[in-house]
């Protein structure tokens, strides 16, 4: 019976946390190898093992090393052979260790090998050992011989099968390795697998929550049909609510509420995980004028921090690589599972639907502060003309006011387009203008964000990631969040890491992310300082930073680690109202434009808690690209930006003790709103 054995090298890439035991086990190995290696077919595998970190790491090893390998390495692939040839193809698998069954096809994919196979060996080791099928797959020349055994044991096993496709063509994997699915297996063939497999008490919520939302870009691959489509949305809901009926789950949430005798314009309680954001309704109540509805938006619900940017977009970057591995996620999926997402999204969605309720006490309404900005404030501050937006009537039901929310939210970005493009807006040109996506509408503004560029995870990753392997010197013995932190508080030097790891410490010298004191300590540099400010927020904006600032930015530019872009909306941010508007880039998209243009939903009620909630996230997204363009022309202008509390009280006590504790409690900064 095959066994688990320890002692066995396995390689599972450079950047693995085993990688340098690796090679002291190869060199251990390579060091050792005698005349009659290989002895046995583990023995053979090792040796292809070592094959893999020889070619990685070439210079750890001697020439006389490499060499003895080599040797080794024909007569691995001579012995794979021969057994094969007089033992057959299932003997020889039971001998091998359990761990080494999927490197196990690397010694039988060359020619000679594979003419030894037959169908019936395949087939009788897949009813054996059905989950061997994601590594012969993996073998284009196994698959293209053997088509129709490889056919009949994915239908013979839909679980494997189905969660096999699914992983390789459907989800966001961090793997490279790839499948080759046999050209004679049609779409019809894989629904009937997925039918099978979403009809199941076997199906898998991960798997089928991305056969639910599958990706655009897979569908060359397999393309499911509408039916299995809407079985996988049907089973996503009915896994999802039993799983949380019986797990014992982390609650957390985020809670507003518009307080009638608070006197500061925001305050806050709760806890941590939990915690309410509390409006003034006085302030709310008291001044409640177009100009100041909007200004509420900038300055007491923060929609925007203090450089321009929306609060709402996800960060993947700031998502812990435990979490991202917990679960499975389409392939071009939204960053959906990102907490600070949901508590931003949560946070703005409910301020709307609560102001908008609350400025009705008044006869004023959010819509009503949008029409006044585009019909009548642009003409008589900037001398702009040539606005003009329609805003939902608030008579009209819900799903009327989402019908045509999406329209006129097209209609300012057009006009906003043409004044930036042409100088003026022309509105005889509007019938031939297309609206493609949110990243082409131009900026007023040169060089408006610093993004991540090419280059950016390249260098950006070994800094911050918490996977980073440069976070984990030899004999550390404290624990870091990332390399940066590390290098911030300790004074590690070269002589701590290996000699692979100094590879990427070199580069990150040479391209001016850390320096070496004169100590021999290494530090981070203020181009690492930039660096981490982009992998934390999204983007830089030179325009509101200071002068001295654009030189350093220039620089990281030049070596793609950043790149300028000069667009309405940051790169985070387009992404996030793309999530929200159309289907155009993410494959669980919300898509509420197309969603209301296609007529996509049964109505059983024009007031369907759905729709109302579809429309305060429109609502919100207009809102938000409102303030983005007055941004824009106020800078344009040069006009003056500041604001006049008329002596109010911005924040109260309790966020005051609440911003004091962060020094020594848990860090909310990401999730409170920008001071």
């Amino acid at each position: 019976m095959a066994e688990f054995n320890k002692k066995r090298l396995v390689y599972y890439g450079r950047n693995d946390w085993s990688t340098p035991s690796s090679i002291e086990r190869c060199q251990s190995i390579v060091k050792s190898i005698k005349s009659n290696f290989p002895s046995d077919v583990n023995e053979a595998i090792e040796l292809d093992q070592c094959r893999k970190i020889v070619e990685e790491f070439d210079k750890a090893f001697d020439e006389k090393d490499r060499f003895s390998l080599r040797s080794a390495i024909a007569k691995a692939y001579t012995f794979a052979n021969t057994e094969l040839r007089e033992h057959g193809l299932t003997n020889l698998y039971r001998d091998v260790d359990l761990q080494y069954r999927g490197p196990f096809w690397d010694l039988l994919e060359a020619p000679r090998a594979i003419a030894q196979l037959s169908d019936i060996d395949l087939g009788s080791l897949l009813m054996e050992n059905p989950h061997q099928l994601r590594a012969l797959l993996q073998k284009k020349a196994i698959v293209a011989k053997f088509e129709s055994v490889l056919i009949d044991a994915l239908a013979n096993n839909p679980r494997i099968a189905a969660e096999l496709i699914i992983e390789e063509f459907g989800s966001a994997k961090n793997s490279t390795s790839s499948i080759f699915l046999p050209k004679k297996l049609s779409h019809k063939q894989i629904d009937n697998i997925m039918f099978t497999y979403l009809a199941s008490n076997d199906a898998n919520l991960n798997h089928v929550h991305v056969l639910a939302c599958w990706p655009t870009s897979a569908k060359n691959y397999y393309s499911p049909a509408p039916k299995v489509r809407a079985a996988a949305q049907r089973k996503e809901r009915e896994l999802g609510e039993s799983l949380f009926a019986e797990s014992n789950s982390v609650q957390y949430g985020i809670g507003v509420s518009f307080d009638n005798e608070q006197l500061p314009c925001f305050d806050i309680s709760g806890t941590p995980t939990e915690p309410i954001f509390i409006y003034s309704a006085k302030w709310l109540l008291e001044y409640h004028d177009p100009a100041t509805i909007l200004n509420n938006f900038i300055y007491v619900f923060q929609f925007v921090n203090r450089h321009g940017l929306l609060c709402m977009p996800a960060n993947e970057r700031l998502v812990s690589t435990l979490l991202r591995v917990l679960g499975m996620r389409a392939k071009d999926e939204y960053a959906v599972h990102d907490h600070l997402f949901f508590v931003h999204n949560c946070r703005c969605l409910a301020t709307t639907r609560g102001y908008e309720n609350l400025l009705t006490q008044k006869e004023a309404s959010i819509e009503g502060a949008i029409d006044w900005y585009f019909n009548e404030y642009i003409k008589q501050e900037f001398g702009i003309h040539g606005f003009s937006v329609a805003m939902p009537s608030l008579g009209s039901t819900f799903l009327e006011k989402c019908k045509a929310i999406g329209p006129e939210i097209e209609r300012v970005l057009k006009a906003f387009t043409l004044f930036v493009s042409e100088g003026e807006i022309d509105d005889s040109v509007f019938p031939f203008m297309t609206f493609n996506d949110f990243e082409c509408i131009p900026s007023i503004l040169s060089q408006k964000y610093a993004s991540p560029g090419p280059l950016f995870d390249a260098y950006a990753s070994p800094l911050f990631s918490d996977q980073s392997l440069l976070s984990a010197p030899i004999d550390c013995e404290t624990d870091h969040e990332d390399a940066y932190s590390l290098f911030s508080t300790t004074n590690t030097s070269f002589n701590d890491y290996y000699e692979f790891q100094q590879r990427d410490l070199r580069q990150l010298i040479d391209v001016g992310l850390l320096e070496v004191m004169n100590d021999g300590a290494i530090k981070p540099t203020f181009s690492a300082d930039l660096l981490r400010k982009v992998w934390n927020e999204g983007t830089l904006t030179p325009y509101s930073l200071p002068d001295f600032i654009r030189q350093p930015i220039d620089n990281l530019v030049a070596q793609k680690c950043l790149k300028y872009t000069d667009s309405l909306l940051a790169p985070a941010e387009s992404d996030y109202m793309s999530y929200i508007f159309n289907n155009r880039r993410f494959s669980n998209a919300l898509a509420l434009r197309n969603t209301y243009d296609h007529a996509s939903s049964f109505i059983r009620n024009p007031n369907d808690g759905q729709f109302v909630n579809d429309y305060y996230l429109l609502l919100t997204a207009m809102v938000s690209l409102t303030l983005k363009i007055n941004d824009e022309l106020v800078r344009w202008s040069r006009n003056d930006i500041s604001m006049d509390l008329i002596d109010w009280p911005l924040t109260g006590e309790k966020w005051k003790g609440l911003s004091r504790a962060l020094e020594s409690g848990p860090d909310l900064t990401h999730i409170l709103p920008d001071q």
